[in-house]
């Protein structure tokens, strides 16, 4: 996880993508890690991987609201509506 904040922190986002995503599946409970990946995964516009991480940061029990609200966005910019309309009930 500490190489990819540093990696984050210096902008290498495709690098702090895959040191988070090992990290995130060594501790699957974490929610740090998918949240951060997918902030990471935005920042390159890469809006599967994103919404996949968001996915993980809520399934390992993140309860950040904006959090669900942006997953709402990324789904809705690809017009999965229903997705987005559950992910926000």
């Amino acid at each position: 996880m500490q190489q990819g904040v540093a990696k984050f922190q210096n902008k290498n986002y495709g690098e702090a993508i895959k040191a988070m995503t090992v990290a995130g599946d060594i501790n699957p409970k974490d929610t740090l890690a998918p949240l951060y990946t997918a902030i990471a995964a935005q920042q390159m516009k890469d809006n599967a991987t994103a919404k996949n991480q968001l996915e993980k940061y809520i399934t390992a029990g993140g309860r950040d609201a904006q959090i669900y609200g942006s997953l709402a966005m990324l789904y809705r910019s690809d017009n999965e509506m229903d997705k987005a309309l559950a992910t926000l009930d």
